[in-house]
């Protein structure tokens, strides 16, 4: 899985890996955080 989302920001929620993107800030845009009460964990992947 490493290779696959190398040098990308990888968000998971609930166990599952949900997006990724190699731009964060665009990442977040398209989460759309705001006023959000779940929990979700973002990685940066590197080998």
């Amino acid at each position: 899985m490493k290779m696959e989302y190398n040098l990308q920001y990888v968000v998971v929620k609930e166990k599952k890996q949900i997006d990724n993107d190699y731009d964060l800030e665009r990442l977040l845009k398209r989460l759309n955080l705001y006023n959000c009460d779940e929990s979700i964990a973002i990685e940066y992947v590197t080998n």
